[in-house]
């Protein structure tokens, strides 16, 4: 496993890379992660006490560190590599399983954006890049189906595609129905503090309604001096608390608003929010509205007036909220648990692992 990623214990990131490469090791096999970041020692520790062994590489993932990478690879023909938050296309990943240092190839893609209008001729070369990616990666996941669909669009076969939703650890956000509730309904954010996650959206909005709720901003970045100003402007009284845990922040939250401006791959807050029985609106960025479905409220981007009526109609009604909140509640546990996402990643990489197997011409160390 390759991962341009540094753990810090308890998130749901480092709850998954620790849970995936246990199951895997539990199956049989030999597993190794190069993270980005050594991250805090007891997590490396607990790691390797269970058979996984944990290394480090300077990232970006450039051509120094490709090709040390690729000499860590040399001697190991049954290896299958599986690689986290790195392009789908990078070619120095590519030309690993092109010059035949891994067996087979995975790539898991969490990333955000969208694809980039192009004139024809280009988007012809880009959908070449794809279909020869194809035949060199032998299955793409993809965290969402707005993920799914956009590689698909760069040229990739449908057939190489998998997904595999993301999940969180539900039990963290379950209410204590006998916990105090604020005074006034809670309207909260968490997330980076940068203007492609659209608070500015959300503050715009909430002036029109300011003393209606308590507003709370979550989270840190380079905006937050730029947005701490605009709720001044608004009059919003605005509390921006920095990095909290957000099941804290979501179990005294009534809404939780994600008003992203780019596309984002997923929306692990979306989910979080939904499995602490929030309400929950969103913006129709990349696998946000497929996230909620039918049990959240989906606003155009960037629209401070649909913002408003969608947080108007909530906090006008209580029992629309907590009916809200209940359903979202119910879909968080049935579909996006982090058991069910680390149980279909390990199934996903197991069939690699044994297709790489009895493809080797002699046994291979992935079971050492």
């Amino acid at each position: 496993m390759l991962a341009d990623f540094t753990p810090k214990q308890h998130r749901t990131l480092d709850l998954f890379f620790s849970g995936l490469a246990r199951a895997v090791v539990a199956r049989g096999w030999r597993v190794e992660i190069t993270f980005a970041g050594a991250g805090p020692a007891d997590y490396t520790e607990e790691l390797e006490q269970a058979g996984v062994h944990v290394d480090q590489l300077l990232f970006p993932f450039g051509t120094d560190s490709a090709r040390e990478f690729g000499r860590r690879l040399r001697g190991r023909p049954g290896t299958v590599l599986q690689a986290h938050f790195l392009g789908p296309f990078d070619p120095r990943l590519l030309a690993l399983k092109a010059r035949g240092l891994v067996r087979k190839l995975q790539i898991v893609d969490h990333l955000s954006g969208s694809l980039k209008p192009l004139s024809l001729p280009a988007e012809w070369l880009r959908r070449g890049r794809g279909r020869v990616a194809g035949l060199l990666v032998d299955e793409y996941v993809a965290v969402s189906r707005f993920v799914a669909a956009r590689i698909e669009r760069a040229g990739v076969p449908r057939g190489r595609i998998r997904v595999i939703e993301n999940g969180i650890p539900i039990e963290r956000y379950a209410r204590d129905p006998g916990r105090a509730r604020p005074p006034l309904p809670r309207v909260a954010f968490a997330g980076q503090l940068i203007a492609e996650k659209g608070v500015q959206t959300l503050l715009q909005a909430a002036s029109t309604m300011r003393a209606e709720a308590e507003w709370v901003i979550a989270g840190a970045g380079k905006y937050q001096p730029e947005l701490e100003a605009l709720a001044a402007r608004l009059g919003v009284p605005a509390r921006f608390v920095g990095h909290v845990d957000s099941a804290e922040l979501f179990a005294s939250s009534d809404i939780v608003v994600v008003p992203s401006l780019w596309e984002e791959a997923f929306g692990l807050v979306a989910v979080e929010g939904m499995a602490a029985g929030a309400a929950v609106i969103v913006s129709d960025a990349g696998g946000l509205p497929e996230v909620v479905d039918e049990t959240g409220i989906v606003v155009p981007r960037g629209n401070s007036a649909a913002l408003s009526g969608a947080l108007r109609g909530l906090l006008d009604s209580h029992d629309r909220r907590v009916a809200l909140g209940a359903a979202a509640r119910r879909r968080a546990s049935e579909r996006f648990s982090l058991d069910r996402m680390i149980s279909e990643h390990a199934h996903a990489a197991e069939m690699l692992l044994r297709d790489a197997e009895e493809r080797s011409p002699r046994s291979s160390p992935s079971r050492e």
